[in-house]
């Protein structure tokens, strides 16, 4: 987990520069502002993705020793007659472990979604626009990904359109599918114990989807499997496994071109489900790209100064 806090310390210094900067516009009137205000909210929100970190590394810890405790132990234990208490107290803890883990992860996409659009709100104070505590992340990605658009926004498009992509589908659509507004039977679960592999796993149900039916929605999505997974030998079972050609997909929704294309992987995931990517994965992309971006925004800031509305409150 070092790199992560690693990650979250230079994203704390890159956002004191950017207010650094931003407090240099206000010295001939330094009076409370919104803008200022909503960038305390997104320093809250990077603490709480902090906290929850370590919430979750020590949940990690405790599984891993419960795992190779239960591992050592159950060799000793007799086929066909009941767990000793001190093994059913074992797996008691491990199965409450990884929920504990599972409720981290979750909470890591509802308060790192929430992460997103503090830091839209704060992009559009500095970009003057209109109700700019209303410029949500979805908002934001819906102006800057369409070609129409020529504003100084386009230069976060340029410089972090794969970073911004991911975190839209990965973190935004993917709490409000399958964690927060879940419109159909779904199967939940978890994979794994450590940060690098510790997986939420949530399927469609499996007596609502026949393999027939899966085969079928993941047909129309083919011509957009990346083509390193296509030249797989034709014997490896990653090949030969509908779900897992998924899955490979949705991790690169952030490299497919069209808008429509995009629209529809995730379309096709919602139906049928799989394994997200690792805790590690999700954490270490949240916090990159507040980082970087950062330094984007500072850069605009410094660019274009009149542009900023620090909307004052008094």
């Amino acid at each position: 987990m070092d790199p992560l806090y690693n990650i979250y310390s230079q994203a704390i210094r890159n956002f004191r520069l950017l207010e650094k900067e931003l407090v240099k516009l206000t010295k001939k009137n330094p009076k409370p502002t919104n803008l200022f205000y909503h960038q305390s909210y997104v320093i809250g929100r990077v603490e709480d993705i902090r906290l929850i970190m370590q919430r979750f590394e020590n949940n990690s810890e405790v599984a891993q020793k419960l795992s190779k405790f239960i591992a050592v132990n159950r060799k000793n234990e007799i086929p066909g007659k009941p767990y000793s208490p001190k093994m059913q107290k074992a797996l008691n803890m491990h199965s409450e472990t990884l929920a504990r883990m599972r409720l981290d992860m979750e909470s890591t996409y509802i308060f790192g979604t929430l992460l997103l659009d503090q830091w839209s709100y704060c992009i559009g104070y500095i970009s003057s626009q209109e109700n700019p505590c209303k410029f949500s992340f979805k908002k934001l990605m819906n102006l800057i990904q369409e070609s129409s658009y020529k504003g100084e926004l386009k230069e976060l498009w340029k410089k972090h359109k794969e970073q911004l992509l991911w975190l839209f589908f990965h973190m935004k659509f993917y709490r409000n599918d399958f964690i927060e507004h879940i419109k159909g039977p779904l199967q939940k679960g978890t994979t794994g114990d450590r940060p690098e592999n510790f997986k939420l796993f949530v399927p469609r149900a499996a007596q609502l989807l026949t393999e027939q039916d899966m085969n079928r929605e993941i047909s129309t999505i083919k011509h957009l499997v990346p083509s390193w997974f296509l030249s797989l030998p034709d014997y490896s079972w990653e090949k030969n496994s509908p779900r897992k050609l998924l899955e490979v997909t949705v991790d690169n929704i952030q490299n497919i071109e069209k808008k429509e294309d995009r629209k529809k992987i995730w379309e096709v995931w919602i139906k049928i489900g799989g394994s997200t990517s690792s805790y590690y994965t999700l954490v270490n992309m949240l916090l990159k790209f507040v980082s970087d971006s950062h330094i984007t925004v500072l850069d605009l800031v410094k660019k274009y100064p009149k542009r900023v509305n620090f909307s004052y409150t008094s």
